[in-house]
């Protein structure tokens, strides 16, 4: 595989690769770099314009010797394309590179999924180790603290298997304490999150594999997993809702006796506003809880406006649910568990997707979190998926219209454009 590079000039002392655009896509298009610190090999974020860009011919050799000493401080061959090696290091896409995030409010959603295909094989969703998550979450603690999880990865097919031994996302507590207990100190923390599943075995079996993760990586460094967050935007009926109740009413004694709090993350939260079976059941859900997460993303008419309109409609909505929650429950705690801004594609608000209203909409919000004094979980940390070659781009989460899954591209000129780098 011939991998071939653009070549950012020195920029604080790194030197910066970036890979090659897809045709038609202009120098400065993609926000990340993949820089590497001659003396630490560590990872930073640069963005490139059309004046830092090199020839390529004085990229070449750069890039040679770059291969070479990632090769040497990873212990992989040379034979691995030079994606396995960046794969090992990690890509992390940042807001702004000069945004220094507030991390005791801003934090990121994040799961791994799962590793580049290899031919046309998609790999297994446990094809990351521990080490693997260990790498990654490495680098989203560079700037943040808060990690906001999805599930346990149980399914139909390892239902039956150890709680650590199911997809590689039951890894993630544990690697955030192994950090902690590496650096001594809480510099990651955890809402464990519990997938929703109409299968009352596999859900149950979810539900216990999060306690079992919690109890482990608590066990490695105290206080790592903050709380348990029963299911991801299933509140969409009255029994879906009466489940996410009655999920965190048989579990809350449980989870307090190990110090962990209770709660869910939704996407309905205004429903709080309103009257009803529904507005009932959250309020009931409220009651019950030490936390709740609300999804909340600008509306199709606001997105029009621009960023920062979009950052006031998104946190006066969040500031008017938090006032009723709190009216139900004074000492329940309220977060944003998930907003954010595709930088291309189609997005279910209709949004202007483009570099810099993601890069303006996750500097404003992360301004926004710091002085409202708000936890924010911009969606999303890092995405490690099937559809990069070099550094990893995200695919937006409820984009309509995605393409179907390419065969794995033999150079990155044949990348499909991402849809949400985040």
């Amino acid at each position: 595989m011939q991998i071939q590079f653009n070549c950012c000039g020195a920029l604080n002392g790194s030197q910066s690769w970036e890979p090659l655009r897809p045709i038609r896509v202009p120098i400065g298009a993609y926000p990340l770099s993949c820089c590497m610190d001659d003396a630490k090999y560590g990872l930073e974020n640069q963005w490139c314009d059309e004046q830092q860009v090199q020839h390529r011919e004085s990229c070449i050799a750069a890039t040679d010797q770059m291969v070479s000493k990632v090769s040497n401080s990873l212990q992989i061959t040379i034979d691995i394309t030079i994606e396995a090696a960046i794969v090992q290091l990690l890509c992390i896409v940042s807001a702004t590179v000069s945004q220094n995030f507030n991390r005791d409010y801003v934090g990121v959603a994040y799961s791994p999924y799962t590793k580049h295909w290899v031919g046309q094989t998609l790999p297994y969703w446990n094809s990351y180790t521990l080490e693997d998550i260990v790498d990654m979450l490495n680098v989203v603690n560079s700037r943040f603290r808060s990690i906001a999880t999805y599930g346990m990865g149980v399914a139909g097919y390892n239902v039956h298997n150890k709680w650590d031994q199911t997809d590689s996302n039951c890894l993630v507590s544990r690697a955030a304490a192994t950090i902690n207990h590496n650096k001594n100190q809480m510099a990651l923390q955890v809402w464990q999150g519990i997938n929703q599943n109409e299968d009352q075995t596999l859900q149950q079996t979810e539900i216990n594999n999060a306690f079992s993760a919690a109890q482990d990586a608590n066990g490695i460094y105290g206080n790592t997993v903050k709380g348990l967050i029963f299911t991801n935007e299933y509140f969409t009926s009255e029994a879906t809702g009466n489940r996410i109740l009655n999920m965190i009413t048989s579990n809350k004694n449980r989870a307090h006796q190990m110090n962990v709090k209770v709660g869910t993350r939704i996407h309905v939260c205004g429903l709080i506003q309103g009257s009803g079976a529904m507005h009932d059941i959250l309020a009931n859900i409220v009651r019950e809880s030490d936390f709740i997460m609300c999804n909340v993303y600008p509306d199709n008419n606001v997105v029009k406006a621009g960023t920062q309109q979009s950052v006031d409609a998104v946190g006066n909505a969040f500031l008017s649910y938090r006032q009723k929650f709190k009216e139900i429950n004074a000492n329940i705690e309220v977060m944003i568990g998930e907003t954010g801004w595709p930088s291309q594609g189609i997005s279910f608000n209709a949004s202007p997707n483009n570099v810099k209203n993601l890069r303006d909409y996750w500097t404003q919000m992360g301004d926004w979190a710091d002085r409202n004094k708000v936890l924010v979980h911009m969606f999303e940390a890092i995405d490690l998926g099937t559809f990069s070659s070099v550094c990893r781009f995200l695919y937006v989460r409820g984009s309509p219209g995605l393409p179907p899954l390419p065969v794995i591209p033999t150079t990155v000129s044949q990348l499909w454009p991402p849809f949400g780098l985040i």
